[in-house]
């Protein structure tokens, strides 16, 4: 579990991934989703709260850091910006928006 707010390191590997290529990645899922069970049975074992509100914020966590390295790395890589501290300022911002 990465920070028992997130998810095990494949899902957040899965779901970052699928962010820095590109994809559209819904940030919410079904209760019978592999994906959303997988995270539910990893909280159940480490004793966090693992309702459905939890389950949820956990994935949407992962989703909105993914979002927010990728549009850090976008910037100083794609656009050939500076990575200024404007920019590093707005990681904790871009990192807890939510839906």
């Amino acid at each position: 579990m990465i920070e028992h707010a997130g998810a095990d390191f494949d899902i957040a590997w899965k779901l970052s991934m699928q962010i820095f290529q590109g994809e559209d990645v819904p940030e919410e899922i079904g209760e019978q989703d592999e994906e959303y069970l997988r995270i539910k049975e990893e909280r159940v074992r480490a004793n966090l709260p693992a309702d459905s509100p939890a389950v949820l914020r956990s994935r949407r966590k992962v989703i909105q850091h993914a979002k927010s390295a990728a549009f850090m790395i976008t910037k100083p890589c794609i656009h050939d910006q500076d990575l200024s501290e404007e920019i590093m300022c707005l990681y904790p911002e871009l990192s807890i928006q939510q839906p």
